[in-house]
């Protein structure tokens, strides 16, 4: 199959598979219901962070200059819509150097409290693995949502949270942004990882 149609194929393929999961039958019932039994304490304090986030402002970092970047464009759209959303003001922070890897990093080592955000691009993120730049990878963030999905640049815009960040938190976000209606190609955040991976092994393929 060629690069094109892979890429074109992506969010389809991972709704499919997605929906045959869920459409699995299971045997291991009891094993199903220790695992709800062990989530519930979990779920219980992540549901408390849910119903108060956010209650102060939120550092939104975007890792280039301020000026003739579409990522910081794409940020300062989607700010006041968040703000209007979720009733607290979305700041839009520049952090520029070393081609995205300084204000990446910034936030991978932020507090996971919900209040510092990374607006970022894959073909940024990539490229400075790939030139050696960085080790950095969407592995070491905790992704909320894929805005953008570009077939001409096979690249996406993404938000993520510092790692360890609170899932309640992770799906409120997601859910808000998809409410928003700001892209069409908009992936929710059970479905950003695995997006994500697949774009990097097209570029892993492209090198070949």
């Amino acid at each position: 199959m060629a690069k094109k149609s892979i890429f074109k194929s992506l969010t389809m393929g991972i709704f499919i598979a997605a929906t045959l999961s869920a459409c699995g039958g299971s045997t291991a019932t009891a094993n199903h219901e220790n695992n709800t039994l062990e989530s519930a304490d979990l779920l219980e304090d992540s549901f408390e962070a849910y119903t108060r986030w956010p209650t102060r402002p939120v550092t939104v970092v975007v890792p280039f200059a301020a000026k003739d970047d579409d990522a910081d464009f794409y940020a300062r759209l989607y700010a006041p819509l968040l703000e209007k959303a979720l009733g607290q003001p979305f700041i839009v922070v520049n952090v520029e150097g070393a081609n995205g890897t300084l204000g990446a990093a910034k936030v991978s080592i932020a507090h996971p409290d919900g209040y510092t955000l990374l607006f970022y691009t894959t073909y940024n993120l990539f490229y400075n693995i790939l030139s050696g730049q960085t080790e950095l990878s969407h592995h070491d963030f905790s992704l909320a949502c894929i805005t953008i999905l570009q077939d001409d640049t096979e690249s996406a815009y993404f938000f993520a949270f510092p790692p360890e960040s609170d899932p309640a938190i992770l799906q409120l976000f997601s859910d808000a942004v998809g409410e928003l209606r700001v892209s069409d190609s908009f992936l929710p955040r059970e479905y950003a990882m695995d997006a994500i991976d697949s774009l990097w092994h097209i570029k892993e393929e492209s090198r070949e």
